[in-house]
């Protein structure tokens, strides 16, 4: 044998048609678990611990089983892993390792697994009372849009005729490559499978463009090994050889035969100079001292009518083509040219985007700057890093500028259509402007009912909610704010999604689940307490999805900033070092917290500005699934999309989200934390209300967009009045003796009881405040 000292080992999966379960414990009560799942199996081998077990392959993926605390019980070894064979030696034990019989005699017998198998070993090990961890699930299957995957296939067409050019790889080697960059690294399209060949047909398109087009580059020699003269006609080569480089021994025959036919002098021996050096600069791989001989040789041979120095200068003419690249101006429009062959550009809010098939994406500055380098870096106008920015600059002149979209068409986009918010499913298109392909399809047939197709994100709501009484105002609530958040319009409903209990009870796993089931690239992380920083809500430029993170118990938000950022309002952004742009955010913020917001804006813009969902349960140790939000989103997120696009309609008619009681509730105590006064006038030691059923409304409970109650200003009962100085002693009393707190002036207190007033039923009129009367002895 040539490896005498190595080991033997069997791929599994479709190579061998074998795949193991390779168990990593010595604890005999999980092993009985497992073998009680996977069978028996005809063979067996054991190493170190444990043992390794083959069944038959149909598709099974690989996946590792952990305990909580990442220790490894069992792994199902798939395609892309091996089996090390007996009489291999084991690295710690340096013996050989051990089956119960040869492999060859039971291969063909090998009993199948279950497709779910690794399901039923996780539930089996969970009843058993082990808690798993989530890592090592095997992968969801992840989608790109047709446009996208076509995107990055003409790419790789580039890339591959760019190493044909360079003499790299002949272009059969490139096509073979095109084909294994199919079979190994295209990712599940949503719609069909790749068409490689067009892949292959931009591959070859490129090659002859490059060759023929404006920057008239020569083939190198052995691009065509292995093609037939059918081929090449097939595949419109009609190259020549004047599209090839030339060898220095092809330069220097070709220019003795032509010196031999015309005298030095004529016009004929100086039209060969010129004809050599135009083979020459189509000739890149011919090295300095190649040329130097070339130009040594046409010296000599014509009595020094021509200099070095002069063939220099002819010869960097000639390479500049078409291109000379004296400015950047022309540079920049090749450069542009060049990006536009894998998708549209444009320039906006200081950044270049590309359209890259279903959705635009950064094109960071680094990589148009390569392609000046590698493209145009030898011409005179780019010899410099300087010259490379200046060209940058330039480049932002040159492309389109001005918004993404070109149609205020909101939607989702996902990896198989755009959907509007009517449920049209439509074609992706840059027109939408979106920028970012949600990996996953639109199924329009799983949203209708949560229950059976996205089980356990419906056990999960019922494990946190299921015991209160607004429980299904709840969900609903959730629903429509999770829509108006994924179709961008969040702001228009000008409200921050608050999810607010207790540790454990899980608020930050719905978090978990909301932000999964969007790409990364359109999810910020700016809090509420950097609203007014303009380096920091620049990322709200570009995301749907706000998370704000934990609420400080004491640190107050600013009011201002808050209620601009929430409504939507435009703002300035920048990026450090660039320019100032202004901007309209799209995203909705969402917090989880133990905490309620604090503020010293006491007015009700800033209270009705709020979704808060209340978390009162804290789930039980022995229910708590580790990671379960990542497990929800990864396994039922097509399904909860569809659910979640269902309610757009409606509530856009609406015009504002569910607001369960439990709402109304913890929003009176938002209000009594932050405002002292409204603290007063709503608890039992402050004043009877003389009107009825108006005592602690608040606006959003039942008034209209003013603030009326019931849409109108209700004339009062007579009153004799209570005299503010009177009321004001009253509160200042209450803030030192119950709410421990410092209370305001007189000034103030009067002029927020006046704001009060409009949604609370009672009217201040100079001195006195009619509608509400001091309690005495505890009787109104």
């Amino acid at each position: 044998m040539n490896y005498p000292d190595c080991n033997i080992g069997l791929p599994l999966g479709a190579q061998s048609g074998c795949i193991a379960i390779d168990i990593d414990t010595e604890d005999k009560a999980l092993i009985s678990v497992i073998d009680a799942v996977v069978g028996h199996s005809p063979w067996v081998r054991v190493g170190q611990k444990g043992k390794v077990m083959l069944f038959k392959y149909s598709g099974q993926k690989a996946c590792k089983i952990k305990d909580i605390d990442g220790k490894m019980i069992c792994e199902i070894l798939s395609a892309g892993n091996q089996v090390v064979l007996p009489p291999s030696i084991h690295p710690k034990t340096q013996k050989p390792y051990v089956a119960n019989c040869p492999i060859t005699e039971v291969c063909h017998a090998l009993p199948e697994l279950s497709k779910d198998i690794e399901t039923l070993l996780r539930q089996a090990l969970q009843a058993a009372g082990v808690t798993l961890s989530h890592s090592g699930w095997t992968r969801t299957t992840d989608y790109v849009s047709q446009g996208s995957r076509d995107v990055k296939m003409t790419t790789m067409s580039g890339f591959l005729a760019a190493g044909v050019i360079r003499g790299e790889l002949s272009l059969l080697e490139a096509i073979d490559r095109m084909y294994a960059w199919k079979d190994m690294c295209v990712e599940n399209v949503a719609g069909d499978d790749v068409d490689i060949e067009k892949g292959v047909r931009n591959l070859i398109q490129f090659m002859i463009q490059d060759v023929v087009g404006p920057k008239q580059k020569a083939l190198p020699n052995g691009w065509d090994s292995g093609l037939t003269e059918k081929q090449k006609q097939e595949w419109g080569l009609n190259f020549t050889q004047e599209h090839q480089e030339w060898t220095l021994s092809q330069l220097r025959e070709y220019l003795k035969v032509e010196f031999e036919k015309h005298e030095a002098g004529t016009l004929q021996r100086i039209a060969a100079v010129e004809y050599t050096l135009q083979r020459i600069a189509n000739s890149p791989h011919l090295s300095s001292l190649d040329i130097d001989i070339i130009f040594k040789y046409i010296c000599q041979s014509n009595k020094q009518e021509f200099t070095t120095a002069s063939l220099k200068k002819r010869l960097m003419d000639i390479r500049a083509g078409e291109i000379k690249g004296t400015d950047h101006t022309e540079i920049a429009k090749a450069v542009a040219s060049d990006l536009l062959r894998t998708g549209e550009v444009r320039y906006f809010n200081t950044k270049f985007w590309q359209y890259r098939g279903s959705n635009w994406e950064i094109l960071e500055n680094q990589e148009i700057l390569k392609v000046i380098a590698d493209n145009y870096g030898h011409l005179p106008a780019a010899k410099r890093s300087s010259d490379h920015l200046g060209i940058l600059r330039v480049v932002q002149t040159v492309v389109p500028q001005g918004k993404l979209n070109t149609l205020n068409i909101r939607g989702m986009n996902f990896a198989n259509c755009f959907v509007d918010i009517d449920g049209k499913m439509c074609p992706h298109s840059p027109a939408f402007g979106c920028t970012y392909t949600l990996p996953f399809r639109y199924r329009p047939e799983l949203g209708d009912d949560l229950i059976n197709n996205a089980p356990m994100f419906f056990k999960f709501l019922k494990s946190v909610w299921g015991m209160e009484e607004d429980f299904a105002e709840r969900v609903k609530a959730l629903r429509e704010a999770m829509a108006v958040t994924y179709f961008g319009i969040g702001p228009s409903f000008a409200r921050a999604i608050l999810l607010y209990g207790i540790a454990g009870s899980g608020k930050s796993q719905l978090l978990e689940i909301v932000k999964r089931l969007l790409p990364p690239s359109v999810v910020s992380y700016v809090t509420p307490y950097k609203f007014d920083d303009k380096f920091e809500v620049t990322e709200l430029s570009k995301s749907l999805l706000n998370i704000c993170g934990e609420l400080q118990e004491d640190k107050p938000i600013p009011g201002a900033a808050f209620k601009q950022i929430i409504d939507g309002s435009s703002m300035n952004g920048q990026y450090k070092g660039m320019q100032i742009f202004s901007f309209v955010p799209n995203a909705t913020h969402w917090f989880a917290s133990n905490h309620l917001p604090k503020t010293r804006d006491v007015s009700e813009g800033f209270n009705r500005r709020w979704l808060v969902l209340t978390f009162n349960h804290p789930v039980a140790k022995k229910d708590k699934v580790r990671d379960i939000g990542n497990i929800i989103a990864a396994e039922e997120r097509e399904a909860i999309a569809a659910w979640v696009l269902g309610c757009i309609k409606d509530v856009t008619k609406t015009g504002d989200l569910t607001l369960p009681p439990s709402h109304i509730e913890i929003m009176r105590d938002i209000a009594s934390e932050n405002d002292t006064i409204f603290f007063y006038l709503t608890s039992e030691e402050g004043p009877g209300f003389e009107q009825e059923n108006c005592q602690g409304t608040l606006y959003e409970i039942a008034g209209d967009e003013q603030g009326y109650p019931n849409g109108k200003e209700e004339p009062l009962k007579k009153s004799t009045g209570t005299n503010i100085a009177e009321l004001y002693e009253k509160y200042t009393a209450f803030c030192y003796s119950k709410a421990r707190a410092r209370p305001v002036g007189l000034r103030k207190f009067s002029q927020r009881l006046r704001e009060l007033g409009i949604f609370m039923n009672f009217r201040v009129d100079g001195l006195m405040v009619y509608g509400l009367t001091l309690k005495k002895d505890g009787i109104p």
